[in-house]
């Protein structure tokens, strides 16, 4: 019954804030960049709401494993404007926390107490696996390699030609 609840509460959650939009943004930032993060989280109004963090938007995105393959804990490291100068930030989720810690000149200091996220796990999807263009990478490479080899060939034994016409 409870399952029930939930599933009808999930479907509404995603007719509701567009995850079709979140789902397009990450597979365009997993196929761009590699690897792609999706936040679920409460707003200001307690609402669900969602963020995509991706490399290509500036942010490196860290996940940490177990011994067993199992997400222990998710950080995102950033720059960002703090007052007048440019700050380096790094946010931390595990199983019911997240931490924010600025880089100083020694290293992170937590700037803020821990704050509960209001999940039972990290609310974090993350994927990481190939480019789009992973398989034809190589003959990129390739192709450039002897087309820059050709060209070099042409100008070292290549003779310029003179025609004269009169």
């Amino acid at each position: 019954e409870e399952d029930k609840k939930f599933f009808t509460i999930l479907k509404q959650y995603y007719i509701s804030k567009n995850m079709d939009i979140a789902l397009a943004e990450n597979v365009e930032s997993q196929l761009t960049t590699g690897d792609t993060a999706l936040l679920q989280y409460f707003n200001k109004r307690g609402e669900l709401d969602w963020k995509t963090y991706s490399w290509k938007d500036g942010y490196c995105l860290l996940p940490h494993y177990d011994e067993y393959d199992e997400l222990i804990l998710f950080g995102i490291y950033y720059s960002d404007i703090d007052g007048d100068s440019p700050s380096e930030f790094l946010d931390v989720w595990d199983d019911t926390l997240k931490y924010r810690y600025n880089k100083d000149g020694y290293g992170f200091k937590l700037i803020d107490s821990p704050q509960p996220h209001g999940f039972k796990e990290i609310p974090i999807a993350y994927k990481r696996w190939d480019v789009a263009w992973n398989k034809v990478q190589k003959p990129i490479e390739d192709f450039e390699l002897h087309t820059s080899l050709w060209a070099e060939s042409v100008r070292y034994y290549g003779d310029p030609l003179l025609f004269l016409k009169g």
